[in-house]
């Protein structure tokens, strides 16, 4: 009966439509057995597809716009990469804590605060900077007299 009503759905749609809806019912009599190893229908390749000369220029009108889009977000890719990179920079050259040799440390100890104050920071730099070398016997005199303990007590 069940194979009765397949064939007969089967002569129905056939008479009236000549599309893919007639597909076989696999456990029917057997006939779904060659769907099923492998006589699917398969689709064109887009370059066997024709397309109308008005679908042309759109199509290259978006191909255009995509290719465009695409230029963008590589060129936003590679400012971002160039920010981080920049901020990395930036963080690996932060100013660490300076070394003091013990004669800093002496120096410092007997002027509480002194390592705060602008002046004394811009003159123990700029000190080498105009021919006084760091740690020498000058270095620390020109400190002295610029600023004296006295001062600090």
């Amino acid at each position: 009966m069940e194979a009765y009503l397949v064939a007969l759905r089967r002569r129905n749609v056939s008479e009236t439509t000549a599309s893919p809806v007639d597909v076989p019912v696999a456990g029917a009599g057997g006939q779904g057995a060659d769907f099923l190893a492998g006589s699917a229908p398969t689709l064109p390749d887009i370059e066997d597809i024709k397309f109308e000369k008005s679908d042309d220029g759109v199509l290259r009108q978006q191909l255009r716009e995509l290719q465009r889009a695409e230029q963008a977000v590589q060129e936003h890719m590679t400012a971002q990469q160039a920010q981080i990179e920049a901020q990395m920079r930036l963080e690996r050259d932060q100013p660490r804590q300076p070394q003091y040799s013990e004669r800093d440390l002496a120096f410092m100890g007997a002027r509480p605060g002194v390592e705060k104050n602008p002046e004394f920071l811009q003159m123990a730099m700029g000190l080498p900077t105009i021919g006084v070398p760091y740690g020498t016997d000058k270095f620390y005199s020109m400190l002295e007299s610029a600023f004296p303990v006295s001062d600090f007590r």
